[in-house]
């Protein structure tokens, strides 16, 4: 080999060494500050989660965490304070680890009140969705620690998703991956996944003097029917510890008209800016 060509490798090499280095200290500095990226429009919706987590990590004086599905997040928007809503799919778990930390820095915290529609609740692992809005944003030594089994079970399935411990590897162009393994779920129901972290966050508040508010933002009228008012998740829970939670959760579901709905559960835009304060109060009302 001569020697502009060993000049040659050698450049490439430490070219890939300096790109290796410098991607590395962009991903610490993303997964630390995640606004940074965000405001720069980096499009990773598992960095608008690390949003939460960070703002959830502030030290402030809130007596109130509001969380939830992005169904929640139209009608109260994220405020990077107190108001942490974020979408279905960091399920029950990710609303169970952004409390725990909310609970350690929130000076004041009295009230939780977790807020999403009945069919998004009950989310499973297995889903299409769980990388990048869970995996991603919450696997760390940390809410490794925070889990239990239930979480490393799922994840000793797929031992490749422990790599996203790793901030940079966060940041690597991997987007989904279908987890769904075959297990199916139906959609007027509680998974055992759920229903554990449910447990889990009501034992979690009730521990630290903290009360726990479930809540469920409008559903159109053609779920409630088809669905006759979620009647098996209200079996699910009837007698179990997470009964006295769900039956003002039930009566905090307003229905309006299904032609108003921008998906199967999300609402127009210019709908929400008109009914917000109607929609908010009618899913309070049974709490005050």
């Amino acid at each position: 080999m001569d020697k502009d060509m060993t000049r040659f490798l050698l450049w490439v090499a430490k070219a890939a060494l300096v790109i290796f280095i410098a991607f590395v200290a962009l991903s610490w500095v993303g997964y630390r500050r995640p606004g940074l990226f965000v405001g720069l429009g980096y499009p990773k919706v598992w960095l608008n989660v690390v949003e939460r987590i960070r703002a959830a990590e502030k030290d402030q004086v809130a007596d109130t965490l509001f969380i939830g599905d992005s169904v929640s997040g139209q009608l109260m928007p994220l405020d990077h304070r107190h108001v942490l809503t974020s979408n279905g799919s960091v399920y029950a778990i990710g609303q169970y680890l952004l409390t725990k930390r909310a609970i350690a820095h929130f000076k004041g915290l009295k009230v939780v009140l977790f807020m999403s529609v009945p069919n998004v609740i009950g989310h499973k692992f297995e889903r299409r969705n769980t990388l990048d809005n869970f995996v991603k944003p919450f696997l760390s030594d940390e809410d490794l620690e925070w889990a239990d089994s239930t979480l490393t079970d799922k994840l000793d399935s797929t031992p490749s998703l422990y790599w996203y411990v790793l901030p940079p590897m966060k940041f690597l162009p991997i987007s989904e991956r279908n987890l769904e393994n075959g297990v199916y779920k139906r959609p007027d129901e509680l998974s055992e996944w759920a229903i554990h972290w449910l447990v889990e966050l009501k034992r979690l508040c009730a521990s630290n003097s903290v009360r726990l508010i479930l809540a469920s933002p409008p559903v159109g009228t053609a779920a409630m029917e088809k669905y006759n008012g979620w009647a098996h998740i209200r079996e699910q829970v009837a007698g179990t510890e997470l009964e006295g939670l769900f039956e003002p959760y039930f009566r905090s579901i307003a229905t309006y008209p299904d032609d108003e709905l921008e998906d199967a559960v999300h609402w127009k835009q210019d709908f929400v800016e008109r009914k917000r304060p109607e929609m908010i109060a009618r899913m309070l009302a049974p709490f005050k």
